[in-house]
C-alpha cells in the first residue's frame, strides 16, 4: 500500500499507465500461446468468477490475435442461460443461477462440436431485457486459422467440453489474485476488490444498488466456491487482473454509492468496512486512467 500511495501521490497518470501496461504485457503472453498452436486448438474456453474482466480481456486477447492475422469470433456463455424459471431450485426454494446446469449444456456441446466438425453452428442469441433466449441466431463459421473464444463463468466446467478432444482445446482463467497489503495485513482481498467492481458495474449497466449486489453477493461467492474454483487447475495459463491504481479509483467511486444504501440495510456494515479500506489509499482520479484499460468495464466511462 506504501509503495501504491506513494505512486500515487507523486504520479498519478504514471501509476496507471504501468498498471495498463503489465496488464496487456500478460494478455500479449497469453495471445501468443494461442497463435503458437492456432493449427490444433481452435476453441479457447475462457473462465473466471464474477468481476474479474473476462469480458473485456476476451476482446483484449481477440485484439492481439487479430494483429497476429489470425482470425477470431468471441461469444459469452450467458447466450445459453436458460430462462431463469428452468434454473434447479435451492433448499430455501429460490433458482440457483451460479450452477452450470442454468446453462443449456447440450446446445452447448452441439454447437461446440459443429465447430470442431464441420467448422460452423448457428449459436443462440439471449435476450436479457425479455428473460429468454432471441428467436434469431448468430451463425459463426471458423476457418483454418481461426479461434473462437469461448468465456463464460463455467467455461472450464468439464460438462462444457466432455464430449470434446482436449488436445483441441486451450484453457484460460482469470481472476484477481493479488491482495492489497501493508506491513503484512490484508487491507483488501482480491474478492474485496472484485466486490467494488461489481458494485459499480451493477450501479452503471444493470441500475442495481450497492445493497442488492451485496445482497446477491453471498450467492455469487457460493457458486465460485462449488463451481469455479475447483476447475481452476484445468487452465494452461492465468491471468491475474490486479491493477495497483484501483482502491486509489474506487475511493472517489464506491463511497458516493453509498449514499444510497439505508442503514438498515443488513449489509451497511460490510460496505462501510469496504469504504474504510479504501480511503487508506491516495485517491486516483478516472482522468488517469487510460481509455482502454481492463478496469473501464466497470466504471461505466
Amino acid at each position: 500500500m506504501a509503495e501504491i500511495n506513494a505512486m500515487a501521490s507523486a504520479d498519478g497518470r504514471a501509476l496507471c499507465e504501468r498498471a495498463d501496461r503489465d496488464y496487456r504485457n500478460m494478455v500479449e503472453t497469453a495471445a501468443g500461446q494461442i497463435a503458437g498452436d492456432v493449427e490444433n486448438r481452435h476453441i479457447v474456453l475462457f473462465s473466471g468468477p464474477s468481476a474479474s474482466g473476462k469480458t473485456t480481456t476476451a476482446h483484449m486477447i481477440g485484439d492481439a490475435l487479430r494483429r497476429k492475422g489470425i482470425g477470431v469470433k468471441i461469444v459469452s456463455l450467458d447466450n445459453f442461460y436458460r430462462p431463469a424459471s428452468e434454473a434447479p431450485l435451492l433448499e430455501d426454494g429460490s433458482r440457483d443461477l451460479e450452477t452450470v446446469q442454468a446453462l443449456d449444456v447440450p446446445l452447448i456441446q452441439v454447437c461446440l462440436n459443429g465447430l470442431m466438425k464441420e467448422g460452423r453452428a448457428q449459436f443462440p442469441v439471449f435476450d436479457f431485457h425479455e428473460g429468454r433466449r432471441a428467436p434469431d441466431t448468430m451463425p459463426i463459421e471458423l476457418g483454418r486459422h481461426d479461434v473462437i473464444v469461448i468465456e463464460g463463468i463455467h467455461a472450464l466446467d468439464p460438462v462444457i467440453s466432455q464430449k470434446l478432444p482436449e488436445e483441441k482445446l486451450y484453457k484460460l482463467f482469470i481472476s484477481v489474485q493479488t491482495p492489497f497489503m501493508d506491513k503484512g495485513e490484508v487491507i483488501l482481498s482480491p474478492r474485496d476488490l472484485r466486490l467494488c467492481r461489481r458494485m459499480l458495474r451493477d450501479y452503471w449497466f444493470r441500475a442495481s444498488s450497492p445493497g442488492y449486489t451485496l445482497e446477491l453477493w453471498t450467492q455469487v461467492v457460493r457458486g465460485e466456491t462449488l463451481y469455479i474454483e475447483p476447475n481452476r487447475g484445468q487452465a494452461q495459463f492465468e491471468i491475474d487482473s490486479f491493477h495497483a491504481f484501483e482502491p486509489g479509483l474506487y475511493r472517489l467511486m464506491v463511497a458516493p454509492l453509498m449514499r444510497g444504501v439505508d442503514s438498515t440495510n443488513p449489509y451497511f456494515r460490510e460496505l462501510c468496512r469496504i469504504v474504510s479500506r479504501l480511503e487508506r489509499f491516495v485517491p486516483v482520479p478516472l482522468s488517469k486512467v487510460p481509455p482502454g484499460s481492463m478496469v473501464r468495464e466497470f466504471t461505466g466511462v
